[in-house]
């Protein structure tokens, strides 16, 4: 049970977070959508599970990678 929610909460940060970046225009609000689900994505991989500090760090970095070719590439409607 406790994997389960782990992978739901994991779908939700990284949907949520490309809905808020598909749906945002400013630069800076990119920038804050991504530090603040990034920051939040670190937190619950190191606190909701039994990961070694450089597997946050490697998830974390993957996750931030992800969101930075959000920000980063042109989004077309």
């Amino acid at each position: 049970m406790v994997g389960a929610v782990n992978v739901l909460l994991a779908a939700v940060l990284m949907i949520a977070a490309m809905v808020l970046l598909k749906n945002c225009k400013g630069d800076g609000a990119r920038l804050a959508i991504v530090s603040v689900f990034t920051f939040v994505f670190s937190a619950s991989v190191g606190l909701l599970t039994n990961a070694k500090r450089s597997e946050v760090y490697a998830t974390t970095a993957g996750y931030a990678a992800i969101l930075v070719v959000y920000v980063s590439g042109p989004i077309s409607d």
